[in-house]
């Protein structure tokens, strides 16, 4: 995979979501019915990875703003946070497209969702909807709380995007 021919763009009317199938069907339909919708309502928001000039859609991350209450947190961490809830930039929806799996996408992709959530927010959250994704969440540095809710400190993002330059 070559990074300069693909982009994340801002998920649009251009783009092609009915051909989009990542194994999920709850990710699919989501892509394909509400996550436009959501976008222009400022509900969630919508980011897709496609190869530059073309509207195929190999992946996509959606977005909010949140927040986590300070007992989500490991004991361990507690005497570094406020007292009070922590913000927070919650990945809500990840996916690949299936023909794209296991080829580094996903890895790219979630670089550039943190990425964007150095410039959004001081934490991030991420809630994983089943195992094999906390998995992949996991192996790429993220913290499990408890159950699916996973984090990773802006700080970590910071030191490893700088490292990755």
């Amino acid at each position: 995979m070559d990074i300069e021919n693909y982009c994340i763009e801002e998920l649009s009317r251009i783009h092609d979501r009915t051909g989009f199938s990542c194994g999920v069907v709850e990710l699919d339909q989501y892509l394909q019915r509400d996550a436009r919708r959501h976008n222009v309502s400022g509900f969630n928001y919508t980011k897709v990875l496609v190869e530059n000039g073309k509207n195929n859609i190999i992946g996509f991350y959606s977005y909010a703003a949140a927040s986590l209450s300070r007992q989500s947190f490991p004991t361990d961490q507690l005497n570094k946070l406020p007292n009070h809830e922590i913000p927070c930039f919650r990945l809500t929806r990840f996916g690949i497209d299936i023909r794209y799996q296991k080829s580094g996408f996903g890895a790219y992709l979630l670089y550039c969702a943190l990425k964007h959530a150095v410039e959004l927010s001081s934490n991030i959250g991420g809630y994983a909807k089943n195992e094999g994704v906390k998995s992949f969440y996991i192996k790429h540095g993220f913290y499990p709380l408890s159950g699916l809710l996973l984090y990773l400190p802006i700080k970590e993002i910071r030191a490893e995007l700088s490292v990755s330059k």
